[in-house]
């Protein structure tokens, strides 16, 4: 490599990170996290500054205090979930929260989006958690349809949209939507550009690299562009 002080394109927008919620709770602590090292950590995780950060949600971590799977029913995952937002907070970044998956398969996706939002506001009020700006439901939705319905997904932005603007936080909060993996992208680029443009501020895809096939990142990014490119205008979102 041949390093110099001249660019090779445009500079980048931002940089973000992924940050885990069980990073203060079980299997993490106390074990390779403990209070002997944790202040490190959050020092490093300051000083990379990260603009953008996304973090799961789910609702068994804040009306449970745990979850079965990870967790193992250890309790604690409420206080990791407020601290790790913190810690994104406190490092200068704006959060993503994102809504993981709902164990019922969305029965009452508007149930589940009211509570979602009830949490939000709690969370931004009670805690101090203003850094939450931006909000995704549901995970790699287009996964062969294993955890969501598209009239399940429909229904549960729209029903995001109205419960936070019941809540008086719809200004303060945008929802991002997709998440998607490559299967089927531009189906569901359609789809969410028909059904759900109104309520969407931007859309998000998973492009995961791999070192031995780096064209493969190149062609998840310019295939994203070309979907969303051919979209109505209406329905074209950052």
């Amino acid at each position: 490599f041949v390093v110099t002080n001249v660019p090779i394109g445009p500079p980048l927008v931002g940089f973000g990170a992924c940050m885990n919620p069980y990073l203060y709770a079980y299997p993490n602590w106390p074990g390779e996290i403990n209070e002997k090292n944790v202040g490190d950590l959050e020092a490093k995780v300051k000083e990379l500054h990260p603009q953008f950060v996304r973090i799961f949600f789910l609702n068994s971590w804040w009306d449970k205090d745990t979850d079965p799977v990870i967790a193992k029913n250890h309790p604690g995952m409420k206080q990791s979930l407020i601290r790790t937002i913190k810690l994104a907070q406190d490092a200068g970044a704006k959060v993503l929260l994102q809504f993981w998956y709902d164990p019922k398969r969305y029965v009452d996706p508007e149930g589940v989006a009211r509570r979602f939002a009830m949490t939000i506001r709690e969370m931004r009020l009670k805690y101090g958690l203003t850094s939450i700006a931006y909000v995704t439901m549901q995970n790699e939705p287009n996964d062969e349809g294993k955890d969501i319905t598209k009239e399940q997904y429909v229904r549960l932005y729209r029903g995001l949209d109205k419960s936070l603007r019941d809540l008086g936080l719809r200004q303060e909060i945008q929802i991002v939507g997709g998440d998607l993996l490559s299967p089927k992208q531009t189906e569901w680029f359609e789809f969410m550009g028909r059904e759900l443009s109104p309520v969407l501020e931007g859309y998000a895809v998973h492009a995961y690299w791999q070192y031995w096939n780096t064209a493969k990142l190149g062609r998840r990014v310019t295939d994203t562009r070309r979907d969303v490119e051919a979209l109505p205008e209406a329905a074209r979102k950052p």
